[in-house]
């Protein structure tokens, strides 16, 4: 985990973002494979210890993938953040603020009270036994009609 913090923010810092997302995405692959391959759901049977420790490694990735998308997904990564059992902001809050350059443009920037964040860029430390709290969905799941209808301009 601790390479794709590297892999990641080297990339970030060369400002190349679709190679960075890709990378954290390669990243969450790696630990989706480890699910997959040590199936916790088939060892509990036999051995509820192991299986204990298969999900607690799965949850620190988890925990580790939040930190790598919060450039990303910054507002998802916070309610993960939060579903994780951690008080305080990731990053953030975040907030929409009007700029203006010296040649008087002016855009929007996505920004925020950088002193108090709470995250930092390495992989998990989330402590054994931290209590979890109720899960929720991360996300709406779209209706595809809706979504056609919205390309669509109807």
């Amino acid at each position: 985990m601790a390479a794709g913090f590297d892999a990641v923010g080297s990339l970030i810092e060369q400002s190349k973002f679709r190679a960075a997302i890709a990378e954290a995405m390669r990243v969450s692959t790696l630990a989706n494979q480890y699910v997959a391959e040590q199936a916790p759901w088939a060892v509990i049977k036999d051995d509820r210890e192991r299986a204990g420790t298969i999900l607690f490694v799965a949850l620190r990735c988890v925990d580790s993938l939040k930190v790598l998308l919060t450039p990303f997904l910054p507002f998802t990564c916070q309610t993960l953040h939060e579903l994780l059992g951690y008080d305080g902001y990731v990053a953030g809050p975040l907030e929409f603020r009007e700029v203006t350059e010296d040649d008087g443009r002016t855009h929007e920037i996505l920004t925020g009270d950088y002193a108090g964040w709470v995250g930092r860029w390495e992989p998990s430390q989330l402590p054994a036994g931290q209590q979890l709290r109720e899960p929720r969905p991360l996300f709406t799941k779209l209706d595809a009609a809706e979504v056609l209808a919205r390309e669509l301009g109807e």
